[in-house]
This record gives C-alpha cells, sequence and structure tokens, in this order.
C-alpha cells in the first residue's frame, strides 16, 4: 500500500492528531518538535533506543507505548513476496523467450486472485486468528516464492502458482486490520 494511502487511513483515526513521514531513523527530532500525548515504539528498535525515547517522553509529559514487533507477521514481509517476480521478469524473458504479454497474463493472476482472497481472508481470520492467518500466509507464500523458479519455463504451473500467492498474500491486510483495530 503506498506511503500516502496509509497516512490516509491513519489520519482518518479520531485518536490521530498528526502523521509525520520520518526520513531519519530515529524519532528523536519528530518527538521534540511534536511533542505527542502518546508516541507507540516497536520492540525491533532494541531496549538501549526504546529507553532512550521513553526518557525523552517523560521529559515531554508524555506517554510511550511499546509494540511487540514479529518478523514473521509484518506487512513489509508480504511486500518483499510480492515484488519478486517482477524483478525475476527480465531474466525470464532473456532464458524462456517468454513474452512481456504472457508473464503479465501470469503476473494478472495475482491480482484477480488477491482480490478474491481479500474477501475471504477477514472471514478466515475470524475463525482461526489474525496472527495464525498471517503467519501461514506468509509461510505459503515464501514457498510458492521458492518453487516458481523451478518451473519458470512452463508458464500454465507459474500463472497457477503467481495465482495462488495471491491468495496468500490476501491473507495479510485483513488479519493485520483486526490485530490493529484492538489497540482503538
Amino acid at each position: 500500500m503506498p506511503f500516502e494511502e496509509r497516512v490516509r487511513i491513519v489520519s482518518a483515526l479520531k485518536c490521530v492528531d498528526v502523521v509525520v513521514s520520518q526520513c531519519a531513523y530515529s524519532p528523536v527530532d519528530n518527538l521534540k518538535a511534536i511533542k505527542p500525548d502518546i508516541f507507540f515504539e516497536s520492540t525491533s528498535h532494541g531496549e538501549k533506543a526504546i529507553q532512550y525515547h521513553r526518557d525523552i517522553m517523560k521529559t515531554l509529559e508524555g506517554k510511550m507505548i511499546v509494540i511487540p514487533y514479529y518478523p514473521t507477521q509484518s506487512s513489509s514481509n508480504f511486500y518483499f513476496l510480492r515484488v519478486n517476480f517482477s524483478v525475476a521478469i527480465p531474466g525470464i524473458i532473456e532464458q524462456y523467450g517468454l513474452t512481456k504479454t504472457v508473464l503479465g497474463g501470469a503476473a494478472s493472476a495475482f491480482f484477480a486472485m488477491y482480490a478474491v482472497g481479500q474477501f475471504l481472508s477477514g472471514q478466515m481470520a475470524d475463525n482461526i486468528g489474525p496472527k495464525r492467518m498471517i503467519a501461514f500466509g506468509l509461510i505459503f507464500s515464501i514457498l510458492v516464492s521458492l518453487i516458481i523458479p523451478s518451473f519458470a519455463g512452463i508458464i500454465v504451473l507459474v500463472t497457477v502458482l503467481w495465482g495462488l500467492n495471491g491468495i496468500f498474500q490476501s491473507m495479510g491486510w485483513a488479519p493485520s486490520v483486526k490485530i490493529v483495530s484492538a489497540w482503538f
């Protein structure tokens, strides 16, 4: 999802006053400039950074909430497993002589199945739990991404596998929204 879209969604929340694009890794300059009432920090930044940011928030008389980071449940992981096909297309064309049109059809299978999967993912997450759903989607997306190179010259199989990846990729968004909505 493009950054602008994420900003629009988060900005629409009644509890959010401002959304900032952070160019630097450290949020310190933004914290001092904005002086937020609440600052969310991920455990991915490490204990030293978390304590430093907690101290800054105390001086600003604000509250800091630390959110656990689960590498297997990050939406960025889904993104990397989504763009790998487009990166491989030039090599597939060169090695197997397939056309961009044919590979475009395979790529379209991904988006069609992703759309179908969006309708199913929310319901499935309610039944099996959002964390399991995200982990399941990531694991199977990884497997598909590892299998595809073995069959890169068989376009029908690539299309089916990439379509399956679309379904597995759709297992990221709805469950993530369910998890985040519990915070509000």
